[in-house]
């Protein structure tokens, strides 16, 4: 049997774990890169280093956007191919979407450095951290390719049913991380600098390995001469498949700048906590995320291949798995023991902030499974512009309460900003779902 004939053969629970639980894993380890530098820097630099991180934490967002952009992109248009059985165009996908993000990257990595002193200004640095902010971020972003890279070599794997590859390339650069962290700030004292580089060194060893597989499993080495050829329309695919994605990360982005402008009145401290706050709901948004890419593949594949019935026992599942996933997140904020945030700092003004902003922040995040679920069946059987509106809907919705709530509740007018968008997004999908699929139906009958 061919590693893609389980997309279709495969009963969709065990198919989604297998394809799921390491994404999961993967994406769960992801998540500690910045986890394990905050952890770091708390400890052996300081509260104004880890306010820094929360500021370019922002910067880091812009890259990863493009990454999730490109690499939904290939990977559904790659998946979609495969179950209508047009293997010629695979790898002709494959080198299009690597070759838009080195050339996405290296632009924003050009315009960002030039004008890094203003971008972190407006983003809410402060003179106090704004040395420290520039240190990592210059470094970050003279490397931007990096994540984005490896995320579409991720997702390119995934794709394909080799969610246990993609796994590897996060593990891989996340083990490599903490040993750099503690080499980097621990012995060489080099500050947010030595965090940085880390990263950076941590994500190249993961794309080399990475290369490996990809020349591997795609057979590039056979096929290079018929693959280097710029299709429009493929282009286009990915470009328009990826974009809910893109533009919904992109918007978080934005939704970070705000979240950054609306908190910093409140000083150090809080920007600092509110970093903690935003890398632990990121640690529970990846086992959720990676479940969501999981589903994907299934979901293309089936609906490339015209099997409607396997398209909707896998949103059945999905949505049991993502709900558990999502209840377990918000037990865990409510409920954080404050020990906890010792992990990374000792000064208890920050440790007493980030569990009260964790609790409130988090009070709703059971139902974010299900909204990222119906969103990604929604953009993986072609129903972009309903996709694009709930992308772009989330993150605009949450720039604006960030502006007024504030107005009205003060410090607390933040924290209840992430609840009312959980409520409010996950009614909008579940709606726009709904109606997605019985048009799928509808379509259906016609063809029978």
């Amino acid at each position: 049997m061919q590693k893609t004939e389980i997309l279709d053969t495969d009963h969709i629970f065990p198919l989604l774990l297998k394809l799921a639980i390491p994404t999961m894993i993967g994406g769960f380890i992801s998540a500690l890169y910045n986890i394990v530098d905050s952890i770091f820097v708390g400890h052996f630099v300081g509260k104004e280093a880890l306010a820094a991180l929360a500021i370019s934490n922002t910067i880091q967002l812009a890259f990863i956007a493009f990454a999730a952009w490109i690499s939904v992109g290939t990977g559904t248009l790659i998946s979609r191919s495969l179950g209508a059985k047009r293997y010629d165009r695979v790898n002709q996908i494959l080198f299009t979407g690597t070759a838009i993000i080195l050339i996405c990257t290296f632009t924003l990595s050009l315009i960002m450095t030039n004008y890094l002193d203003s971008i972190l200004l407006y983003m809410g640095a402060t003179e106090k951290i704004l040395d420290d902010t520039m240190a990592y971020s210059k470094i970050i972003i003279l490397f931007g390719f990096l994540v984005p890279l490896n995320g579409v070599f991720q997702g390119v794997l995934r794709s394909k049913g080799l969610a246990a590859a993609a796994m590897n390339l996060s593990l891989i650069g996340a083990i490599l991380n903490v040993f750099l962290d503690a080499l980097f700030i621990i012995s060489f004292g080099w500050g947010v600098a030595g965090a940085a580089i880390a990263t950076v060194i941590s994500q190249f060893i993961a794309i080399l390995v990475g290369i490996y597989y990809i020349i591997k499993e795609f057979k590039l080495l056979e096929h290079f001469r018929h693959m280097v050829v710029f299709d429009k329309a493929i282009i286009f695919q990915i470009m328009s498949i990826g974009a809910p994605s893109g533009l919904r990360l992109g918007m978080i982005v934005i939704a970070s700048l705000a979240a950054n402008k609306a908190i910093q009145p409140y000083g150090v401290v809080a920007l600092a906590s509110y970093g903690i706050v935003n890398r632990l709901i990121s640690l529970a948004f990846m086992p959720i995320q990676g479940c969501n890419f999981g589903a994907q593949p299934i979901i293309s594949f089936n609906f490339g291949a015209d099997r409607i019935d396997r398209v909707h026992k896998t949103l059945f599942v999905g949505s049991i798995v993502m709900s558990i996933l999502g209840i377990m997140g918000t037990l865990s904020f409510l409920f954080m023991p404050i020990e906890f945030f010792k992990l990374f700092t000792t000064e208890l003004a920050i440790m007493d902030f980030s569990k009260e902003a964790l609790a409130y922040t988090g009070l709703f995040f059971f139902l974010f499974g299900v909204y990222m679920l119906l969103s990604g069946f929604i953009q993986s059987v072609g129903y972009m512009k309903e996709a694009l509106f709930l992308a772009l809907f989330r993150p605009l919705f949450n720039v604006l309460l960030y502006y007024i709530l504030p107005l009205y509740f003060g410090l607390y007018g933040v924290f209840y900003v992430m609840p009312v968008t959980d409520i409010v997004n996950f009614i909008l999908a579940v709606v726009i779902a709904k109606n997605v699929y019985k048009k799928i139906l509808k379509k259906q009958d016609k063809k029978n």
